[in-house]
């Protein structure tokens, strides 16, 4: 089977992350539903974190996505040009949620999407530099 490559630019407002978002989970029909529903759910996450707080200030900006679903694994690439974040905030979030679900107290009302993303994927670097904000990130079809 043949990579599929995916390319889009978006503007980066909440409608066009669903939508974006939904063209990248098109490319996983090797995952089952959940692991499905979970990948979508980290690449949304990631994109409303660019559309509130790359660009939360109100300016207009855009977001580019790159998806290349290959026989092993689908790589995704999202780059944007908002205000970025330092690394050592990417860093600091944990790569599992832990709280006790018998108690809804513990469970954190802000903060989550970082540490989802990296429990999702296999892989995942975020790096900003000269006004350019990149995510990269991999994860394999089989875990």
């Amino acid at each position: 089977m043949a990579d599929t490559p995916l390319h889009l630019v978006v503007p980066a407002t909440l409608l066009d992350a669903r939508a974006a978002t939904e063209r990248v989970v098109g490319l996983c029909g090797r995952f089952g539903v959940e692991d499905r529903a979970r990948y979508g759910t980290a690449v949304m996450e990631w994109l409303v974190n660019i559309v509130k707080h790359s660009y939360g200030d109100g300016r207009s900006g855009q977001i580019e996505i790159r998806a290349l679903a290959g026989p092993e694994s689908i790589e995704l690439m999202i780059e944007d040009t908002g205000r970025g974040m330092p690394a050592q905030v990417f860093d600091a979030a944990p790569q599992t949620l832990s709280f006790d679900p018998s108690d809804l107290s513990t469970v954190p009302v802000s903060g989550m999407g970082l540490t989802i993303i990296k429990a999702v994927m296999d892989s995942v670097h975020y790096h900003s530099e000269r006004g350019v904000n990149r995510l990269t990130a991999v994860r394999r079809w089989q875990r």
